[in-house]
């Protein structure tokens, strides 16, 4: 924590004038814990300047941008301005910020001081690819993109698993019985991902080594029947 507090609030007002650029605010809904900014303040004091307010601080960001953060519990809020407009460090204090909350649902970002989102509203937003957010009293809605800046890049969603080419499999795991390799014929079925009781026989008979002489003509009628059976 600094160990040296502002009580000079007009002293306080002037360190602020290096920082005009308003980066964002955050908000909580129900209750702002003190131990939030706290640790906000502990964690970039060592980058502070001399001098310290109870609930502010001003300090210099490793990339030299002049950084101003206060918070302001009665409400329930915390303001960030910067020296200058900076995306990669208005994001990294947001997470900073917002991982010393446990649960994010009750979280309100604002870019202008004006309009709040709910923070769990613009991620699903831009998860979803929507151009639009309702502001919290629903009364507007802000583009999607304006929040870009602290959202950060759009994560891709997980790739859709395409079934796989039952004709195809099918079609080379008769090829693999003519060319006696049993092995590869259970190695297209499990990707083929047939689970039944006739299958796994087939196959407890081919590990255990206990097939008889009809195994491959029965291994042959069973992938045929695969071909009528619905994907």
């Amino acid at each position: 924590m600094p160990n040296k507090y502002l009580g000079d609030e007009k002293t306080f007002k002037r360190l602020r004038k290096g920082t005009s650029h308003f980066a964002f605010a955050l908000l909580d809904t129900r209750f702002l814990p003190k131990a939030v900014f706290n640790q906000f303040m502990a964690d970039y004091g060592k980058d502070a300047t001399d001098e310290f307010w109870k609930y502010g601080i001003f300090f210099t960001h490793e990339s030299q941008t002049e950084v101003f953060a206060e918070c302001k519990f009665n409400e329930r809020k915390i303001v960030v301005f910067l020296q200058q407009e900076d995306a990669q460090i208005s994001r990294e204090l947001l997470n900073k910020l917002l991982g010393y909350h446990e649960n994010h649902t009750h979280l309100c970002i604002s870019v202008d001081q004006t309009h709040w989102v709910m923070w769990a509203d613009l991620q699903k937003a831009q998860r979803l690819g929507h151009q639009k957010v309702d502001t919290i009293d629903e009364k507007t809605t802000l583009e999607v993109k304006d929040f870009e800046f602290l959202l950060g890049p759009k994560s891709n969603p997980d790739p859709i698993e395409q079934p796989p080419d039952r004709t195809k499999i099918i079609t080379e795991a008769l090829e693999a019985i003519e060319a006696s390799s049993i092995p590869k014929v259970f190695e297209l079925l499990d990707a083929l991902r047939v689970y039944s009781n006739a299958y796994n026989s087939l196959k407890n008979e081919f590990i255990s080594g206990t097939k008889d002489r009809e195994y491959i003509d029965r291994l042959r009628v069973f992938i045929a029947s695969l071909k009528n059976e619905k994907n």
